[in-house]
């Protein structure tokens, strides 16, 4: 019987089989049905490992899947191979933003969730185990009996027999885990079962009177990305560039060498120098600063659109209709239709226009002077509103309460003031240099490129300020910044590298490369999927999958 499931858990060990769902006899069984509350774009997999409490950490996962879809992961049956009541241990590995075979290199950190637990087969009774990933629990590892549950670490074991189901006991009732845990799994009734081995370490065997194995066993670095037995495990993950690494993981352009996409060129012209640049759902926005241009290029390749000229283009910024540049020779900010059309003057600054940011109501610019300003000005056009006076103020970001810059210039500083208007609040009065500036949620990012060779950093602070976190040091020029979920990115431009460090430290000041040989990389972006990125010295904008 061939195995067709909607997501492809792989089975890679054989000391269990493999059941189907449609059964005429109640078997011996622990069904896992796995559900997060994760964004399913940012998933890039999740592994489970079945054995014995003392020995599945340090085993090889028996089950992996990329699927993810409206927060279910897919489900996995496991049968005992030893007596039907024997205790199996059980641990499932979700990377957000990196694969769980990374998380589990790393010790479940920099976009990890990990869960775990430990109970009994119950003979001859289906055993229904949800096992929530919640984001509330990333890069939270426990100990190895320990399962992350509801953000704190509680014993892995739970009792399949009692009124409270298969839930982790934190001493409440297990109402609200209940709920929680038991939310979105639909039941048992799944397509993608596969087998694990149980935790007494036999050779396996099936459930009295169950079916043969009906899973397709890859082995090594194949996979069966297309689901299908019919034509085997038919993708290397180490080198396929449609999906590498994990299935569905697509270079789009790049190569795949080990498991990892290479830099993809988007666009591309003899003198042109792409500087900045901004994204939407479908498109890279891009200033080609020595032809005056504003052009946007399909984030998955092709051909490029020119839809500004001869305006002296510095930054640009995106909303949902337009794009949004300054022209700095004329100290303007202008916007044009995404699709093309005809460029519209916003608004016109006394000096020079450099930063340049919006939300859903006003664009925010700054004047890059020792009398600089932040503006404030609505989308439409109109008359800017002044919203604070600094020096050298050079990048801006916006969340919905403050604006936020540093300034540069020697023993500068980072600083906000509410999008509304009021006095400038200095967050860290030691900033040398500042440059380029993000926010998250929670915290805002900054490059310092400091005085002298090498001398620059990464920096973070919670968004209304606190002790300022050093991410990374020595530096070769950091001039754009990105964040996501788990990681900030940024290019260097003196050493020609692109680089990427976990936000909340745990990489200890050593950042990936994620590309080097450049020239002069610049303006950085970052979606779910990849890293983008303009080298204006190289004449290239560059695509990264993550």
């Amino acid at each position: 019987m061939a195995a067709r499931r909607a997501s492809s858990l792989l089975l890679l060990s054989a000391a269990a089989s493999a059941l189907l769902l449609s059964r005429c006899r109640e078997p011996t069984q622990i069904m896992l049905e796995v559900t997060t509350d994760a964004s399913c774009v940012d998933v890039r997999g999740t592994s489970i490992t079945v054995g014995s409490a003392a020995a599945v950490e340090q085993k090889s996962p028996a089950a992996r899947t990329t699927h993810c879809s409206s927060g279910r992961v897919g489900s996995l049956a496991v049968v005992p191979s030893g007596d039907k009541d024997d205790e199996v241990a059980v641990r499932v590995v979700t990377g957000v933003g990196k694969s769980p075979e990374a998380c589990i290199d790393d010790g479940y950190q920099g976009g990890c969730i990990v869960a775990r637990r430990i109970l009994r087969f119950l003979p001859h009774t289906p055993v229904e185990l949800p096992v929530f990933m919640g984001i509330d629990c990333l890069d939270i590892p426990c100990g190895a009996t320990q399962t992350c549950f509801k953000g704190q670490c509680v014993p892995a074991k739970v009792d399949c027999s009692g009124t409270r189901g298969c839930v982790p006991n934190v001493g409440d009732g297990g109402v609200n885990d209940a709920g929680q845990d038991s939310g979105g799994t639909g039941g048992a009734g799944g397509t993608d079962a596969a087998g694990g081995s149980s935790g007494s370490g036999g050779s396996g065997g099936s459930d009295a009177g169950d079916a043969a194995p009906d899973a397709l066993v890859c082995s090594g670095t194949t996979a069966d990305c297309n689901n299908s037995a019919a034509d085997g495990c038919e993708v290397d993950l180490s080198s396929d560039g449609a999906n590498c690494g994990t299935c569905g993981r697509d270079c789009v352009g790049g190569t795949c060498t080990a498991g990892a996409c290479s830099p993809a060129t988007l666009w591309t012209e003899a003198q042109a120098t792409p500087t900045r640049l901004a994204l939407d759902a479908t498109h890279v926005y891009f200033v080609d600063f020595n032809n005056g241009a504003v052009r946007s290029v399909p984030k998955l390749g092709g051909p490029a659109v020119l839809l500004a000229s001869g305006k002296n283009a510095t930054r640009v910024a995106v909303d949902g209709s337009y794009v949004y540049f300054t022209n700095g020779s004329q100290a303007e900010i202008n916007r044009v239709p995404t699709l093309g059309g005809t460029t519209e003057l916003v608004a016109t600054l006394p000096q020079v226009a450099t930063g340049l940011t919006v939300d859903t109501t006003y664009v925010y610019s700054s004047e890059t002077a020792a009398t600089g300003r932040i503006h404030r000005i609505p989308e439409g056009g109109g008359v800017p509103t002044v919203l604070a006076t600094s020096s050298w103020p050079i990048d801006l970001a916006v969340n919905s309460t403050h604006v936020y810059w540093p300034s540069y210039e020697n023993n500068g500083a980072l600083r906000r003031v509410p999008i509304s208007g009021g006095s400038f609040e200095t967050l860290d009065s030691n900033t040398d240099n500042g440059f380029a500036v993000a926010l998250d949620a929670t915290h805002v990012y900054w490059t310092v490129l400091g005085t002298g060779a090498n001398k620059g950093e990464i920096r973070r602070l919670p968004l209304a300020g606190g002790t300022a976190e050093v991410l990374a040091v020595t530096q070769a020029g950091p001039r754009g910044i990105a964040v996501d979920a788990t990681h900030v990115y940024w290019t260097n431009s003196d050493d020609g590298t692109v680089r990427r460090i976990a936000k909340d430290g745990s990489d200890n000041q050593v950042p990936a490369t994620l590309s080097s040989g450049g020239i002069e990389p610049l303006g950085i972006a970052v979606d779910a999927t990849a890293v983008y990125w303009a080298d204006d010295k190289a004449h290239v904008l560059r695509r990264l999958t993550k």
